[in-house]
C-alpha cells in the first residue's frame, strides 16, 4: 500500500480502478456547487475501471437532498460506473481491501470489453454487443432488444425510434446509430 494524493478519484486500487468515494451530504454539496459532475467526468476519463463509493446512511438525509443524491446515483450507474454502497469507514475499508485484493489476484483486462473476460453462451452476445456502445448500459441494451428484436434492427432503427425507449434521448440515440451504422 502506498499513500500519495491522487489528481482523479480518491484511491486507487490495481493498475486501472480508481475510486471516488462521496459520504451523501458530501456528494449533495458536490452536487449543488458543481463538483460532482466534472469529477465524475474526470473520473471516468482516467482510468479504464472508475467506481462510485457512497458511504454512509442516504435515508438520513432529508427528502429533497435525499432524492437528489439517488438520482445522481442512478445517472452514474446509466453511464456504465459501477457504484458501492457503505454504511460506514470501517465497510468501506472491507470494500477497498477487497478489491485490492481482487486486483492482485486478476489484473483487470483492458485489451477487451469487461463483458468479454468470461465466456458466454451465444444469446448472450447481442447484449455484449449492444452493451459496447458507449453510454448503453446492461440494462438499456436489455431494453432496445426486448423493442426490437435483434441488434440489426436496432441498427436499422431510426433516431426518433430509439428516442421512444426510455433512457434513450437524442444525442443516446445518434450516438447509438453512429456506432452501429457508421452515419446520422
Amino acid at each position: 500500500m502506498e499513500i500519495r494524493g491522487l489528481n482523479v478519484g480518491d484511491y486507487a486500487v490495481g493498475e486501472s480502478t480508481v475510486i471516488e468515494r462521496k459520504t451523501g451530504l458530501d456528494l449533495f454539496v458536490s452536487l449543488g456547487h458543481g463538483r460532482f459532475w466534472r469529477q465524475i467526468g474526470e473520473l471516468q476519463a482516467c482510468c479504464g475501471d472508475p467506481i462510485l463509493l457512497v458511504e454512509g446512511h442516504v435515508e438520513r438525509l432529508p427528502t429533497h437532498r435525499r432524492e437528489s443524491v439517488r438520482g445522481a446515483c442512478i445517472a452514474v450507474h446509466d453511464m456504465g460506473i459501477p457504484l458501492i454502497s457503505s454504511e460506514s469507514r470501517e465497510e468501506t475499508s472491507r470494500w477497498i481491501h477487497r478489491l485490492a485484493t481482487r486486483r492482485l489476484r486478476q489484473p483487470a483486462r483492458r485489451d477487451c470489453p469487461i463483458w468479454s473476460q468470461r465466456s458466454h453462451p451465444r444469446s448472450e452476445a447481442p447484449h455484449a454487443v449492444l452493451a459496447c456502445i458507449p453510454g448503453v448500459s446492461s440494462h438499456l441494451s436489455e431494453r432496445l432488444l426486448t423493442e426490437f428484436g435483434s441488434v440489426a434492427a436496432v441498427a436499422q432503427a431510426t433516431v426518433e425510434q430509439l428516442t421512444e425507449i426510455p433512457g434513450i434521448g437524442p444525442i443516446r440515440a445518434k450516438d447509438i446509430r453512429e456506432t452501429l451504422v457508421g452515419h446520422h
